[in-house]
């Protein structure tokens, strides 16, 4: 369940701080990822309100295949929230209006790129456990 929070957590840094650093992922430093800081905060409280259902769930499954659909759930549950914080702690972000749509563009497919990593490894995963 941790491991899945925090990927999800990841991306959400990620496609922030590269809004903050003006779109240009390779300038993305420190400060930058101070900025995604509010809206990591309430995916984790989010994420801690969901957690010990989850937790329940995933020790009542059955099978791995259970196991691997719930985790799969929640990892799109995650993303979801994800998604939201994201696109509210957009105007917070402060860019150069001439560069905020190339920014707000480069920082979602981070953010998007971020979410499916995590949503294939578990797609795999899920794969080599039926096989």
């Amino acid at each position: 369940v941790l491991a899945d929070i925090a990927a999800v957590d990841l991306a959400l840094r990620n496609g922030l701080a590269t809004v903050a650093a003006g779109g240009l992922r390779e300038k993305v430093a420190k400060p930058h990822y101070t900025r995604s800081l509010p809206a990591r905060d309430a995916l984790r409280r989010q994420a801690d309100r969901l957690f010990f259902a989850e937790l329940w769930a995933r020790m009542a499954a059955g099978s791995d295949a259970e196991q691997g659909a719930l985790r799969l759930a929640f990892v799109n549950t995650l993303a979801g929230i994800a998604r939201d914080e994201f696109d509210r702690a957009l105007p917070a972000i402060p860019c150069a209006s001439l560069m905020r749509p190339r920014a707000e563009t480069r920082g979602r497919r981070q953010l998007e790129y971020g979410l499916a990593k995590a949503v294939k490894g578990l797609q795999a995963e899920e794969t080599h456990v039926d096989a």
